[in-house]
């Protein structure tokens, strides 16, 4: 009965830690977040305090540089992605024009697939005054959006400072809902599912940000248009796992093509070329562990993207990572324990007795009472000893 009572209790606890998850869905995934950033601080400020850096010198520094240079990057790249988005938007609207102009004269299928298109008066009826309203108010729910991610990014960042400067206590804390004798291994595998997420975030991080730089740069020099749009959308394609390669070098081909023949075979080349050394170069310096599954991020993202939106989008890496690791974990089987005590050696103990009794015979009866109920102590408790170890 008692077990009965224990299991049912152990149930209904998972249950109710479930249902609370659910109905704080939004602030679980702000804490995942959270516990993400903080992993990923927590390599560089270590590695600061080992150069000698006090602990909160390390984590400012740290915090400021990690928020410095993608805020940095963001404004030059949103200031050249707004004014490359206009002529962009011109540009596949006469181009869906002369596409459509096309199918029409086609005759035969291509006309009736031109039927059924979209007409190119209805694309250009988004910027006039009879659907003005409808697009303002997906721009202002969009901008809406998005800055509510970032309001969400930022609590996420406070709440991983604190986590951060206060680590050890935090572990302490719930360290002790275990029991005493599960502690240890908790703490290890806490700390090593910790690491190897902090680790996949910088490494899929940095190689992203290469990736822009790179690209744009071998954009602007083919003579591509828009090449920091082109960049941008590659780069934050290259956070898809298994597609996300094939997105960025799919639309470069196209826009490459605008440009000339040649151009529309070597950029998507170029960029080829990119991925396949920040894949197989790159992330083995910064991400040495074993390969993650990539169906497994993938699958995560879907499903948090489609539960919780883009903030679980934001949050799909990091779960996928930690889920792996700690399915990795389960899977290894335990070390089997050796036996590293030395081997006692009774044999020069036996000498050492041998040489004291050899001693005690030649004192002539001149050995105190005491010394001899010592020795013969003595040889009782090597002798209880040699039984134990035997």
């Amino acid at each position: 009965m008692r077990r009965i009572a224990v299991t049912t209790a152990g149930i209904l606890a998972t249950v109710t830690a479930l249902f609370v998850m659910w109905e704080l869905s939004n602030i679980v995934v702000l804490f995942i977040i959270s516990l993400a950033i903080a992993a990923m601080v927590r390599g560089p400020a270590e590695y600061l305090i080992r150069r000698g850096w006090k602990r909160w010198l390390a984590l400012l520094a740290v915090y400021l540089v990690g928020l410095a240079v993608p805020i940095g990057l963001l404004a030059l790249v949103g200031w050249r992605t707004v004014s490359e988005s206009d002529p962009l938007l011109n540009s596949l609207i006469a181009g869906y024009v002369q596409l459509y102009a096309a199918l029409q004269s086609g005759g035969g299928a291509l006309a009736s697939l031109a039927a059924r298109l979209p007409a190119p008066t209805s694309l250009t009826a988004l910027l006039t005054d009879e659907q003005s309203e409808a697009f303002i108010a997906a721009a202002v729910k969009i901008t809406t959006q998005v800055g509510n991610v970032f309001s969400q990014l930022l609590i996420a960042i406070v709440v991983s400072i604190y986590w951060t400067a206060d680590r050890l206590r935090f572990e302490r804390v719930w360290l002790s809902l275990l029991p005493s004798e599960a502690r240890a291994v908790a703490r290890n595998r806490w700390r090593t599912l910790e690491s190897g997420v902090g680790a996949y975030l910088r490494s899929e991080l940095t190689q992203s940000i290469l990736a822009g730089l790179i690209l744009a740069l071998g954009y602007w020099m083919m003579d591509i248009r828009y090449p920091v749009l082109l960049a941008f959308v590659a780069a934050v394609a290259w956070f898809i796992p298994l597609v996300g390669g094939v997105v960025g070098v799919a639309l470069v081909a196209v826009f490459g093509a605008t440009v000339s023949p040649l151009v529309g075979v070597v950029a998507p080349a170029f960029s080829l070329l990119v991925f396949l050394f920040l894949e197989f170069y790159i992330e083995p310096k910064l991400y040495a562990r074993e390969r993650y599954w990539r169906v497994l991020v993938l699958l995560v993202m879907i499903a948090m993207t489609d539960a919780f939106g883009l903030i679980g989008l934001l949050a799909a890496p990091p779960l996928a990572t930690a889920l792996q690791l700690w399915i990795n974990d389960l899977l290894t089987p335990p070390p089997v324990a050796v036996d590293t005590r030395p081997v006692f050696d009774f044999s020069a103990v036996h000498a050492k007795m041998e040489e004291a009794r050899a001693l005690l015979q030649e004192s002539n009866g001149e050995t105190s009472p005491r010394l001899a109920n010592l020795f013969s102590r003595l040889e009782e408790l090597v002798k209880d000893v040699e039984e134990i170890k035997t």
